[in-house]
């Protein structure tokens, strides 16, 4: 894993990256994430949840608003054009959130750099009502595939209204002539107008919008910007919620669609069944039935969020970590770091089992109140086999 600055980079470049649960988990927070089978890069965030519980707190990115519905490249890419004075090009497109902010395109001048006093002109409407912002700038300005973004001020009611993008050359010159990169076909709901003619596919267009749980912190001068989640998971807490499903598929379904619990631990029965913990919450399970046939019933246990309760780290390397843990009852301790059976965990020195928690992360529950020694010691079994072979090498010398 990277550490920029003492953060830890969710993105890496590992063999660990080809293991199927973190594939599963990822491609749901960003269909793109992986690319390579162990390369991995966040191009466009489709569910802030995923990062939340995987203890994300800043996203940095060179867009101003991250949130946002992108079409990419597909079909046969070219461009709409040319366009000059007299034959504006119009895109409609239908946003499909509220708070839309920005857009943004990518330009064409067909290799040219023009030295002129000509303009154009963007224009952002409502469909068949008012004008939401107008920007008019040089030619000159322009480079070959440059993007440009228009922004503007949050629209609070923006879902599932229609709008128009607007562009217009104000120069009659063939050779001052600009365009706009299309993705081939038809990607989104509405249509692309060129020269008054409907056209069969629709332009590359960003559409971003505000978030309130995610504020800009930083705008840097090499035009990068930082954003914080003002919700996401610690890397130890004790859990205030448990869930219990009959699979992991079941754990990793409540964290994609069900929104963010924090506090919450997510447990399979793989994990929880003839564990001590299901031996020492029995009272406290709950059976939660469910509305959708399909679907079992599932656990529910809550715990008191007592004051004076916490986690302390007191060592730490790579391979071990240390943490003094109060609690005023019985609960889960999460460790918000990735689950592999060659982690071991100790309770006041006694072995405790270790669990798989929030479907890759891992947890142990801690069945006594008081003060407690909690240990993460990293154990991997081909270190006794080299013992082994070590001692009877040893002895047969």
């Amino acid at each position: 894993m990277n550490v920029f600055y003492g953060l830890k980079d969710i993105r890496s470049h590992n063999f660990v990256n080809t293991n199927a649960d973190l594939q599963l988990l990822f491609t749901r927070m960003d269909k793109w994430y992986y690319t390579t089978s162990t390369r991995t890069a966040i191009w466009e965030v489709e569910n802030y949840d995923i990062l939340r519980y995987a203890g994300v707190k800043y996203i940095m990115s060179e867009h101003k608003n991250i949130t946002s519905d992108y079409t990419e490249y597909m079909g046969n890419p070219n461009v709409a054009g040319p366009m000059t004075q007299g034959y504006p090009i119009i895109q409609e497109f239908r946003a499909n959130r509220n708070w839309m902010s920005g857009i943004t395109v990518n330009m064409a001048t067909y290799e040219r750099v023009m030295v002129t006093d000509k303009t154009w002109t963007v224009i952002l409407n409502e469909k068949g009502g008012q004008e939401i912002k107008r920007e008019e700038m040089s030619l000159s300005s322009m480079s070959d595939n440059m993007q440009y973004t228009m922004e503007f001020e949050p629209i609070e009611d923006s879902s599932e209204k229609m709008y128009e993008l607007v562009f217009q050359n104000s120069s009659p010159d063939p050779n001052e002539s600009i365009a706009i990169w299309h993705a081939g076909r038809e990607n989104y709901e509405g249509d692309l107008y060129f020269k008054g003619e409907m056209l069969p596919y629709d332009i590359l267009l960003k559409v971003s919008y505000e978030m309130d749980d995610l504020e800009l912190v930083h705008s840097g001068q090499d035009g990068m910007y930082v954003h914080e989640l003002n919700e996401y998971s610690q890397r130890f807490q004790l859990a205030e919620h448990a869930y219990i499903g009959e699979a992991e598929e079941a754990i990793v379904s409540w964290m994609s669609v069900m929104g963010y619990y924090p506090d919450s631990i997510f447990l399979s029965q793989e994990y929880y069944q003839d564990s001590p913990a299901e031996k020492k919450l029995a009272d406290k399970l709950m059976t939660v039935p469910s509305s959708d046939p399909d679907r079992p019933p599932y656990g529910q246990v809550e715990f008191t969020p007592y004051e004076g309760e916490k986690v302390m780290v007191m060592k730490e390397r790579d391979d071990y970590i240390e943490t003094l843990v109060t609690i005023m009852e019985p609960k889960f301790l999460v460790f918000n770091e990735y689950y592999d059976r060659n982690w071991k965990v100790y309770i006041d020195g006694e072995e405790a089992p270790l669990m798989r928690a929030n479907y890759i992360m891992r947890a142990v529950f801690l069945p006594e109140e008081g003060e407690h020694i909690v240990t993460f010691s990293y154990e991997p079994m081909y270190m006794y086999w080299l013992i082994v072979v070590a001692f009877i090498g040893a002895g047969l010398y």
